[in-house]
């Protein structure tokens, strides 16, 4: 599918929201979503900052190849960010349970999630606390996996495909 094409469909969604709720039907799930994206910031930045200072143990050891040990370090980096996101995720994806219901709900036209507070409420009522991360484990794995496969390719391809010269 080409991009304007894409643009275009997204132009005609917002428009079939705007006909039906309103432009305040374009910023359902907007708060939920703030809080997400500050409390994962803040999470991401500490985490990341106190793995940097205790450094994470060596996965690959001994005496190796320059190559060998950019790829340990790459690793090295690699576990220390994926440890920072996975912790900032799992801390957030109450807010993101939230604002995926809030967004949903336009397609049944319920409107059981209506503010940040009445959705916690709501969920917790119907679910109890694990309604909070239903979704999380594929959100991990999909997050951890392409973390490992985007640094592992980026490391392939400055290694080995970028001439220095």
């Amino acid at each position: 599918v080409s991009v304007p094409v894409k643009c275009h469909f997204l132009y005609d969604a917002a428009k079939h929201i705007i006909k039906i709720d309103g432009k305040a039907g374009l910023y359902k799930g907007l708060g939920p979503r703030l809080c997400a994206g500050a409390i994962g910031t803040v999470v991401h930045s500490k985490v990341l900052q106190k793995c940097q200072e205790k450094g994470t143990p060596q996965v690959l050891g001994g005496q190796q190849k320059a190559a060998e040990s950019s790829l340990q370090h790459v690793v090295n980096e690699t576990t220390k960010e994926m440890v920072a996101r996975s912790c900032a995720t799992i801390i957030t994806h109450p807010f993101h349970v939230i604002t995926l219901r809030c967004m949903v709900q336009f397609i049944g036209r319920e409107t059981k999630y209506s503010g940040l507070f009445d959705s916690i409420v709501t969920v917790y009522r119907e679910e109890g606390v694990l309604g909070f991360f239903a979704g999380l484990i594929p959100r991990l794995l999909a997050d951890i996996l392409s973390l490992w496969m985007c640094n592992l390719l980026a490391h392939v391809i400055n290694t080995y495909a970028i001439d220095d010269t």
